[in-house]
């Protein structure tokens, strides 16, 4: 949908605007900037238990630790030598508006903070009586993106535990191009299980 103006010609302003607004990220929807912000971690700032953006401050997030002691660990809790975890939720702000939460669990005696991954069941119960179903993440999410932050945020802090410790987590949660991909192996898995 190219549009070309002749030599003797001017371009319309309109399509002038729309070329400025998009270099300069302005059609972008919050969550779009965001994802594309998390790309660059050290662009970002620490401070009273929030991240912000150093260029555009009106984006925030913050982990707040959940009281809660009912949730269950997962499988790839116990991965880890040490096998202290727990929870908390991750909130997006764009200014004062809350853009997106999350679970997320600290691994391995705070070495790595990561997304819970996404799940999908494959069936009602097994013979031990528990829903078969896969742990993953879907590259083009916001999850991946936070994942990848974490990492280099605990990197940053502790250059040989975190990357040791987000090997192990990825040896056993799924990566998947998009969610798309993530339910045709679901349909896959479950025309090929026994």
């Amino acid at each position: 949908m190219d549009n070309n103006t002749d030599i003797d010609k001017n371009a319309d302003i309109r399509d002038v605007e729309y070329l400025w607004k998009k270099r300069f990220g302005l059609i972008q929807t919050p969550l779009e900037h965001i994802s594309i912000l998390l790309s660059r971690p050290d662009e970002w700032e620490y401070e009273e238990d929030r991240y912000y953006h150093k260029q555009f401050p009106q984006y925030t997030f913050l982990l707040e630790y959940e009281e809660s002691d009912n949730r269950r660990s997962l499988f790839f809790h116990h991965l880890h030598s040490f096998s202290s975890y727990w929870y908390s939720i991750l909130r997006v702000f764009h200014y004062s508006t809350q853009m997106y939460s999350c679970l997320v669990t600290v691994l391995d005696n705070s070495a790595l903070t990561v997304p819970c991954p996404d799940s999908e069941f494959l069936s009602g119960h097994n013979q031990f009586g528990f829903s078969d179903c896969i742990y993953y993440y879907s590259k083009d999410s916001l999850k991946f993106r936070f994942l990848r932050f974490f990492f280099f945020e605990g990197s940053q802090r502790d250059s040989l535990a975190a990357p040791y410790v987000m090997e192990q987590h990825l040896s056993v949660v799924l990566l998947f191009d998009d969610k798309e991909d993530a339910l045709d192996f679901r349909a896959y898995i479950k025309e090929n299980m026994m």
